[in-house]
């Protein structure tokens, strides 16, 4: 069981087009592809984005986002956009 406040580092299931919330978790990872740092300086905790790739890396899963071609981002520090898909089906 985790603690309140904590997360399990598990990469969400992403496809092209999927809206996400970044959640900026916070742990000691090694930062390949300056994954994190990439979020650092891009990303708005909140923020939404829309998935453009997912890529499989050995124990890792990134994700390319629309707004940021070329840009890789832990996987994990990504959540469903859950408003989105809530508006989807009531429409």
């Amino acid at each position: 069981m985790l603690a309140k406040g904590h997360f399990l580092n598990q990469s969400i299931l992403a496809r092209t087009g999927d809206a996400v919330r970044y959640v900026a978790r916070a742990d000691n990872r090694h930062d390949l592809f300056d994954a994190s740092q990439n979020a650092l300086r891009h990303l708005r905790k909140g923020g939404r984005y829309t998935v453009r790739q997912t890529y499989h890396y050995d124990d890792y899963t990134f994700v390319e986002l629309a707004e940021y071609p070329g840009m890789l981002f832990y996987s994990y520090d990504f959540v469903p956009d859950i408003i989105e898909e809530t508006e989807a089906q009531m429409a």
